[in-house]
């Protein structure tokens, strides 16, 4: 686990990163927005 703003950081030095930040989500937030997630994964294939 890292903390929030280190992904924000990372995320700004990746041009091609879209940045997530849900309230009141964890490391693991891809689990409660599964569709949304899969969703922009097959948008991009």
């Amino acid at each position: 686990m890292v903390p929030v703003a280190h992904g924000a950081w990372l995320a700004a030095r990746c041009p091609a990163a879209e940045w997530w930040e849900r309230e009141g989500e964890g490391h693991v937030s891809v689990l409660s927005a599964a569709e949304a997630a899969l969703e922009w994964l097959a948008a991009r294939i």
